[in-house]
């Protein structure tokens, strides 16, 4: 009787220790001093870590059945996600035990955030917390697209390469991936923007908006002198105070649309045809 006893309570010990090794590790804390950062949701979920061993919605594909993969290309020192397919191997699923981002990409994520805030840096005068804060922050976006990659591995890894929709959403949400992974920031979400906006002050915001703007247009190569660029920038930081919940760093895009907003009229006053056909054809 002793000896049932004694290897139950064995048995059971050794079911709490499997029980306790499966417990999914406590996801990674910023330093005392940022743990601020860390309230708001967008954060909170960027910083959790990637999920694994989350089911597959496709069944097991057949042996020698062509399935979907997610791999990386690397041309000229920048990586790409790309789609892919090869034929099952016993049945298995690429992907079933979580995904860890390539070193190529998480290298070329670093020295994105990197470059980014050196060029942030230039323009609005950061200060040592800000840039520490905005690399913190830059680990939360990487956080996010090993992720999300992750859950695509989840989602389409195993599907079958013969289905033309499962294929197509598949494509695209790889597009989606490439996007994050090219430049974090042009995401209408994007954590990295949500804590500079919360960072800047006032003043330093001013600059950084002035700066992309003039940056835009020497880029454009119009012709204009630099006084009539001054003008127009003038007006189109006018225009941009119109804006609805305006962006903190801003695409040539953005500057091609609040141009394409002015007052003709006004233009006029400085500009000539010739010049404002220039500015036309900006898009």
């Amino acid at each position: 009787m002793h000896g049932r006893i004694l290897t139950a309570m064995l048995c059971a010990c050794n079911l709490v220790l499997v029980c306790l090794a499966q417990q999914p590790s406590e996801r990674p804390r910023l330093p005392a001093q940022f743990q601020q950062l860390t309230q708001a949701k967008q954060i909170q979920q960027a910083l959790q870590p990637p999920p694994v061993n989350v089911a597959n919605v496709f069944e097991r594909p057949a042996v020698g059945e062509p399935q979907l993969l997610l791999s990386i290309r690397i041309r000229t020192g920048v990586p790409q996600f790309v789609l892919s397919a090869t034929r099952s191997q016993r049945g298995s699923i690429d992907g079933e035990s979580g995904y860890q981002l390539p070193t190529e990409v998480v290298d070329f994520f670093d020295r994105t955030v990197l470059d980014k805030i050196s060029s942030i840096d230039d323009w609005c005068e950061l200060t040592d917390q800000q840039k520490t804060k905005l690399s913190w922050a830059g680990k939360g976006e990487l956080n996010r697209l090993a992720r999300e990659a992750n859950e695509w591995r989840e989602r389409y890894s195993g599907a079958t390469a013969h289905d033309a929709g499962i294929v197509r959403a598949a494509v695209v949400e790889v597009a989606d991936l490439n996007s994050q992974l090219s430049d974090f920031s042009v995401r209408g979400n994007s954590l990295f923007c949500l804590v500079l906006s919360n960072l800047l002050s006032q003043e330093q915001k001013s600059r950084l908006q002035r700066s992309q703007l003039l940056a835009h247009l020497q880029s454009w190569r119009l012709p204009l002198t630099a006084a009539e660029q001054q003008r127009l920038l003038e007006l189109m930081l006018v225009q941009e105070k119109t804006r609805v919940d305006p962006p903190v760093l801003w695409e040539p895009q953005y500057s091609a649309e609040l141009i394409q907003r002015l007052d003709r009229d006004k233009l006029q006053e400085f500009l000539t045809e010739t010049q404002l056909a220039a500015l036309q054809r900006l898009r």
